[in-house]
């Protein structure tokens, strides 16, 4: 039986080093060198335990040449990674490798099959993975596991492209509080373009991987309580990300769905509404993206045979 979950708390001030493992390392930049060891660490930590503890390198001092051999090197740490900067300071998360790539994997080849069911192909769905995103100042950029662009904001290049409507991220147990800041990375610095962030935690305990959904509160929303959650969750259909661009000040993220998926059960199917996501409503035969109980039960399957 799924174990049940509690509705995480919303999220409104991006802050994100309260919300790192305690045990996460800093260290001050000397050369990439020691960084590549201290990833290489952290990397062969995970392998391990499982995969289980701390993903997480805060790395100070940063010169502008090291920034930019991080960004246009992708393999240059030596170990799968993600990166996050905000001026000289760099947030590198370690990735395990294929138990938390595969479940993103197959969830991706299913959208693509459904939206191809509903005549859209594959041409008009993009997914760019950890396509770095520049923030809101040149200063801030940051890597998802993975990104949906609909056609509306595919092929416009510069510094000022679109934004994806979708972005996918996966980590351990000790990930998941910032995994949650991070999702509200993306909606502040995209000013609400990012409609959904999906934060997905694989835990090798329980053998379970738990999949939120999280999105902005619609604009002028009074202070987010439980009870307007509630009234979001349960409103028929639940309620839309908001269509319209908000200032990072006035944003409160908060998740509208959590999940819990087992090698035997799901506690309820993934939806993913089409007019977030395409930019534009469906047009018949096109609908919400609905993952299947059974679908879900099958992410688990690149993780736990």
């Amino acid at each position: 039986m799924a174990m049940a979950h509690s509705t995480p708390p919303p999220v409104t001030t991006y802050d994100p080093f309260p919300a790192l493992p305690p045990d996460h390392l800093t260290v001050s930049f000397s050369n990439v060198v020691r960084l590549t060891r201290a990833a290489e660490h952290v990397y062969t930590q995970l392998k391990t335990n499982s995969d289980e503890g701390n993903q997480y390198i805060v790395v100070l001092g940063l010169s502008n040449y090291a920034i930019q051999r991080l960004k246009d090197e992708p393999h240059i740490l030596g170990v799968p990674c993600r990166l996050e900067f905000d001026g000289s300071t760099a947030i590198i998360k370690v990735k395990p490798g294929d138990n938390h790539e595969g479940p993103v994997n197959l969830l991706i080849s299913y959208m693509v099959v459904k939206f191809a069911m509903m005549g859209i192909p594959p041409g008009q769905c993009r997914f760019r993975g950890a396509a770095r995103r520049t923030g809101t100042v040149t200063t801030k950029a940051k890597e998802p596991d993975q990104s949906f662009y609909p056609p509306s904001r595919i092929g416009v290049p510069g510094p000022a492209r679109p934004w994806p409507t979708v972005v996918i991220d996966v980590g351990n147990s000790d990930c998941l509080p910032k995994m949650r800041m991070d999702a509200l990375w993306w909606f502040n610095n995209s000013q609400g373009d990012v409609r959904i962030a999906i934060v997905m935690k694989v835990e090798a305990r329980s053998r379970s991987i738990l999949i939120e959904k999280w999105q902005l509160a619609p604009p002028n929303t009074p202070l987010l309580t439980q009870v307007i959650i509630d009234g979001f969750r349960q409103s028929n259909p639940p309620a839309l990300p908001p269509l319209v661009r908000q200032p990072a000040a006035t944003q409160q993220a908060y998740s509208i769905q959590e999940i819990t998926v087992t090698t035997t059960s799901a506690t309820a199917q993934l939806v993913l509404p089409f007019h977030a996501m395409y930019d534009r409503p469906p047009v018949p035969p096109e609908a919400d993206i609905v993952f299947t109980v059974q679908e879900l039960i099958e992410l688990t399957g690149d993780v736990w045979v």
